[in-house]
């Protein structure tokens, strides 16, 4: 397998010719800035999908067999609570650190999390 990225977002991965039945795995490892809101903080992992002639889409009628998204948040102001914009798995391990698990495919083209902080805590700069 080779992986490349392409520019403009995109990454290419060339998995050779597979055996009819067996299964690949991707693992990415990628970092997002978080933004801000009235909340807490809120991050966006887009799985919109291009492709090869370009065309973007997250029509999502051809869904994966198999779907798994899985996550660590890990903050310096204490964590009162998690949103998450799928079903899955919310976990918040102490003040500071949680994880999320889900093996749901998206409706939408993102998976929109959002790290609820507590009150004493959003009047301090970040």
């Amino acid at each position: 397998m080779l992986g490349e990225d392409i520019g403009n977002g995109l990454s290419s991965f060339h998995l050779g010719n597979l055996p009819a039945g067996k299964t690949a795995e991707i693992h990415l490892k990628v970092s997002f800035f978080a933004d801000i809101n009235e909340n807490g903080y809120y991050y966006k992992f887009p799985l919109t999908h291009r492709y090869q002639n370009g065309a973007v889409t997250s029509d999502y009628s051809d869904n994966p067999e198999s779907f798994h998204f899985a996550t660590t948040i890990k903050t310096q102001r204490d964590i009162q609570d998690l949103k998450v914009s799928v079903d899955g798995t919310k976990d918040v391990k102490d003040a500071h650190n949680a994880t999320f698990v889900t093996n749901n495919p998206p409706a939408k083209d993102a998976i929109v999390i959002e790290t609820h902080i507590k009150d004493e805590d959003k009047n301090i700069a970040i």
